[in-house]
C-alpha cells in the first residue's frame, strides 16, 4: 500500500513539474485507497475511538506494551482503519494477516520471525489479524499454539529442523529448536462475529471495541471527505443518493458506489475541465448496479418475498 501510494505522489509531482496539468490529473481514474490515517479522518463512533485513545494514551506514558484489541463489527465498518490508525499513533510497525492466511506451524514461525526481525532492528510492532475468527478453523494451528504466543509472546511449535523458504540474502533457513520467545507485541483482532471465537481467545483481548451502525449524516461526511482528499468533485444531489443507499457501510459507499459514480463521471467528462459526480451520474451508477431503495440488490429483494411468503403473519423472535 505504501509502494502503491508513492507511485501515485510521483506521478502527480511529475504532472504539476511538467505545467498547467493539474485539472487533467483530476479527471482521470484514480486508486481508490479510502483509508484514513489519522483521528481527524475517522468518522463515526465516536466511543470507539475515546476507548482506543485513552489504551494508546496510557501506554505511551506508561512506556508499556499496549494490551491486545479485540474490535466487532460489521464488514466494511472501518475495523482495518482503527488498526492503522492505532499503529500508527503507536509509531508501529504493523503487521497484517488474515486469521486463515496462517495455515500451518511453519507460516506461523515465519510470521514470528518477521516480527523477531523487525525487533532486532529497534521497531516496536503491532500485528493485525483480520477475520480472526478463521484462524483455527480449517488450518492445522489449534489454541494450544495461539494462546501462550497472544498472552506471553511465546511460541511453541513442532517445526525444529524443517526448512523455511526465505527470499532475499538467505534461500532457506532452519527452524530453530521451540519455543521461539519476542519481545511484547500488541495483537489486534477483528471479527463480525465474536461468537465465533473461543472463550479462552477472548480472555487474551483485555480490549474489546465494537465499531457500530453508521448514521445518515456520518456518511454524507465519510463520502464527502473521501471525496476531497482525492481531489474529486460531487454534487450534494450525488452525496445524498450514495449515502443513501450504501447501508451505513463505508467500504459500499467508497469503493462501489462512489468508484462506479466516478467511472461514469469520468467517462461523461472527457472534453471538460475537470470531473464532478453529479446526481445524475450517481442515479445511474444505481441502475447499473441495480441497487434500489435502502440500499438492496433484487437478489436481497428475493429473500425478503420468500421470507414473506412463508410468514406472512411476519417474523419475530421465535421464527
Amino acid at each position: 500500500m505504501e509502494l502503491l501510494q508513492d507511485l501515485l505522489d510521483e506521478a502527480r509531482e511529475k504532472e504539476i513539474a511538467e505545467g498547467d496539468k493539474e485539472e487533467e490529473y483530476v479527471s482521470q481514474p484514480r486508486e481508490f485507497l479510502g483509508r484514513v490515517n489519522s483521528w481527524d479522518g475517522f468518522i463515526g463512533n465516536p466511543m470507539a475511538i475515546e476507548r482506543a485513545k485513552i489504551a494508546i494514551e496510557a501506554s505511551i506514558f506508561s512506556g508499556s506494551k499496549m494490551p491486545n484489541v479485540l474490535l466487532y463489527g460489521n464488514a466494511g465498518c472501518g475495523k482495518t482503519t482503527l488498526a492503522r490508525i492505532i499503529a500508527g499513533q503507536l509509531n508501529c510497525k504493523l503487521f497484517e494477516i488474515t486469521g486463515s492466511s496462517l495455515r500451518n506451524q511453519l507460516d506461523l514461525v515465519s510470521l514470528v520471525w518477521n516480527i523477531e526481525k523487525a525487533q532486532i532492528d529497534g521497531e516496536n510492532v503491532v500485528v493485525f489479524i483480520d477475520e480472526i475468527h478463521g484462524m483455527t478453523k480449517g488450518t492445522g494451528l489449534s489454541e494450544d499454539v495461539w494462546l501462550p504466543l497472544l498472552e506471553d509472546n511465546i511460541l511453541h511449535h513442532s517445526c525444529v529442523g524443517k526448512i523455511l523458504e526465505k527470499t532475499g540474502d538467505y534461500s532457506a533457513w532452519v527452524v530453530n529448536p521451540s519455543p521461539i520467545r519476542i519481545k511484547p507485541v500488541t495483537w489486534i483482532g477483528a471479527t463480525t462475529d465474536p461468537g465465533l471465537l473461543h472463550e479462552a481467545i477472548r480472555r487474551r483481548f483485555p480490549i474489546s471495541i465494537t465499531l457500530h451502525d453508521y448514521t445518515i449524516d456520518d456518511m454524507r461526511k465519510i463520502i464527502t471527505d473521501y471525496v476531497g482528499r482525492e481531489g474529486m468533485f460531487i454534487e450534494v444531489g450525488a452525496i445524498d443518493i450514495i449515502a443513501s443507499r450504501s447501508r451505513f457501510t463505508p467500504a459500499i459507499a467508497i469503493h462501489h458506489l462512489l468508484r462506479q459514480s466516478t467511472d461514469i463521471a469520468i467517462l461523461d467528462s472527457k472534453d471538460k475541465p475537470k470531473t464532478v459526480i453529479t446526481k445524475e451520474h450517481a442515479e445511474k451508477a444505481m441502475r447499473l448496479c441495480e441497487v434500489g431503495e435502502h440500499g438492496l440488490k433484487p437478489e436481497d429483494m428475493a429473500v425478503l418475498k420468500a421470507l414473506a411468503s412463508v410468514h406472512p403473519k411476519g417474523l419475530g423472535i421465535v421464527t
